[in-house]
């Protein structure tokens, strides 16, 4: 009996210890992570963070501040980690602000929550973004990991730039911004480049004819959180070029300090070469001037000539008309018509 007692006890330990490593097998992974369910849901997330290179966003924005906008390479910086976030124009915001609260997107995490927000305020910005880049999908163009940040460090213009008025996106036309001021851009991911919007901030559709340089971007200011077209930098005038007049006592060859024009003296000619020896001198004797012409009086005076008389001989005397018949009237009698009688 006792042997049969240690037999079924030994039979259940053995059952226990294979019920005890299948429950491991069904619920350690689950506690440390497998990817069942939502963890399942969260690899694929990661996985999909892993396929957006973000040195292809910071070459996109390099690309489009510098090569196409004007920005000098101290101009500006990108990315989160760069930025100045206690710059006073950084945060910035006004009275047509699109922040809540005083709500600024500082980070990528808090240009997420904008995009999946209710709120009809960043729902207005949505609805921009979305419809300045609509040859992209809603979810491509609210995906935070598809934007980049960049600061400016020099003083510059904000191209159509927005705000908000009782609800309604009004523009704002172009505003003079500070350095220190920054923005979100959007960035294509396929091909590392800040693409050109088809309309901009306002929904007017862009000329294609247009220069790219003033074709609008997708863009979100840091602190107003106003939708615009881009920046541009504000560049200092070309110096003012002063033409005096050349002082002749800075001319270098007054002062001797003109440069050997390092040229030959060698005459190339096809003339023969004659020493000082065998030159033919002139004579030796003392030059003679020439004597002093005599002085001419001048003639006298004379008479006056006698005037030259005209040789045609004067008119004939003109006939007078007849006299008069009648003098009371005046009358000239004409021969043979009347007699003024």
């Amino acid at each position: 009996m006792r042997t049969i007692l240690k037999s079924v006890g030994f039979v259940l330990l053995v059952l226990g210890v294979i019920a005890a490593i299948i429950a491991a097998f069904i619920f350690v992974p689950t506690l440390f992570g497998a990817p069942n369910g939502d963890n399942a849901a969260n690899s694929d997330v990661a996985s999909a963070e892993s396929e957006i290179d973000p040195q292809c966003r910071v070459d996109g924005v390099l690309a489009y501040m510098s090569g196409q906008q004007g920005f000098g390479e101290d101009d500006f910086v990108v990315g989160e980690e760069r930025v100045d976030k206690t710059a006073p124009e950084f945060s910035r915001t006004g009275p047509l602000g699109f922040g809540i609260d005083g709500a600024i997107v500082d980070d990528r995490a808090s240009l997420q929550a904008l995009f999946e927000s209710e709120e009809p305020v960043y729902q207005l910005i949505q609805e921009t973004q979305l419809k300045m880049l609509d040859q992209y999908d809603r979810e491509v163009v609210l995906d935070a990991r598809n934007w980049e940040i960049v600061q400016t460090n020099v003083a510059s213009t904000l191209n159509g730039n927005t705000g908000l008025l009782d609800g309604a996106v009004i523009s704002a036309g172009d505003t003079f911004s500070q350095a220190g001021d920054a923005a979100w851009v959007f960035v294509d991911s396929a091909t590392c480049t800040v693409p050109r919007a088809t309309h901009d901030s306002m929904g007017n559709l862009v000329d294609p004819n247009s220069a790219e340089t003033d074709k609008p971007v997708g863009f979100i200011r840091v602190g107003c959180k106003n939708p615009g077209n881009g920046f541009v930098p504000i560049l200092p005038p070309p110096p003012v070029v002063v033409i005096e007049p050349k002082d002749p006592s800075q001319d270098p060859g007054a002062r001797g300090s003109s440069q050997d024009g390092r040229g030959g003296n060698n005459d190339q000619g096809r003339g023969e070469y004659t020493s000082p020896e065998t030159t033919t001198q002139p004579p030796a004797e003392p030059r003679v001037n020439p004597s002093t012409p005599p002085t001419v009086p001048p003639a006298t005076a004379g008479p006056a000539p006698a005037p030259t008389l005209d040789p045609a001989p004067p008119p004939p005397p003109q006939p007078s008309a007849p006299p008069s018949s009648a003098p009371e009237t005046r009358c000239v009698p004409i021969p043979g018509i009347e007699d003024c009688s």
